[in-house]
């Protein structure tokens, strides 16, 4: 798999078996989203997809386990995206861990990875100061398991690649699998136009469609890279011109990968989680 990474037997095992669970339990379409790497233990991570009323909605579950069990990840805030696009150490493995406010912190360029990691204070709790007052309350920190649900949303919103036709938007405005949809052609497969990004589309998008009419429109998302610099996906057909790999460069570790002919596709991350802000340069 990308970088080097991937699950072991067991891991496969167990998060096969947590999956059913999961579907049983939210009642939605679960699959295995990836991995990502710790310094001291790896997160799994599941995905499930619900496509009520129209809209994409998606929750993600993070295992600390090997894949045992699964636990939903926080929803993002104004607080957790603004902090979490500040910090670029490695993850540690410890969903409790707290990080000191990354606008107040210099990052050391040398290779402490726990530069910006908060040490743990004993402090007594006081709930009134010295002149009977009621203290401010503490200043929110940063937890590694806000930066994950963050990191793993925004990968998410970069690489979830579908095939244009294996969803409609239909006459009614729900959005559905395409019964009809049997695979992409060798001429569709090694084409970048033939790719859409499933997340909630854009409002350029959305206003085409609406000038368009809605008749199980299969073009209702966003097209591949439509609002990223150009090159950012490098897409690449194997020697046969039957298969396909499509990879984001932004985040090293994403793979998508479809085979002419067949309904079913794979797109799955296995990396450390660190955006490649030097991406640009490799254009």
């Amino acid at each position: 798999m990308a970088l080097g990474y991937n699950m072991n037997v067991p891991e496969s095992l167990a998060v096969k078996n947590s999956l059913n669970k999961l579907k049983l339990n939210e009642g939605m379409n679960v699959v295995f989203w990836g991995k990502i790497q710790g310094t001291e233990k790896d997160y799994l991570i599941a995905k499930a997809t619900k496509t009520d009323e129209g809209r994409i909605d998606k929750s993600f579950f993070v295992s600390t386990d090997s894949g045992l069990n699964f636990s939903k990840l926080p929803d993002l805030d104004a607080f957790i995206s603004e902090k979490s696009n500040l910090i670029y150490s490695l993850f540690k493995g410890n969903l409790a861990q707290t990080y000191k406010d990354p606008a107040k912190v210099k990052v050391s360029n040398g290779d402490d990875d726990d530069e910006e990691e908060e040490e743990e204070e004993e402090e007594e709790e006081e709930e009134e100061d010295e002149d009977g007052q009621p203290r401010k309350p503490k200043e929110r920190k940063l937890t590694e398991v806000e930066r994950l649900a963050w990191t793993v949303t925004s990968i998410d919103n970069d690489t979830d690649i579908v095939p244009k036709g294996a969803y409609v938007l239909t006459p009614t405005g729900e959005i559905a699998k395409n019964a009809l949809f049997n695979g992409l052609t060798p001429a569709q497969i090694a084409n970048s136009d033939t790719y859409l990004m499933f997340r909630q589309p854009s409002l350029a998008t959305l206003a085409r469609i609406r000038k368009a009419g809605i008749a199980n429109h299969a073009e209702f998302l966003d097209q591949l890279g439509e609002d990223q610099p150009k090159g950012l996906y490098s897409l690449q057909t194997d020697a046969s011109g039957l298969g396909v790999s499509v990879r984001c460069l932004s985040w090293l570790g994403h793979e998508f990968t479809a085979e002419a002919g067949s309904s079913s596709w794979s797109s799955q991350y296995f990396g450390n989680g660190l955006k490649n802000n030097d991406v640009l340069f490799m254009l």
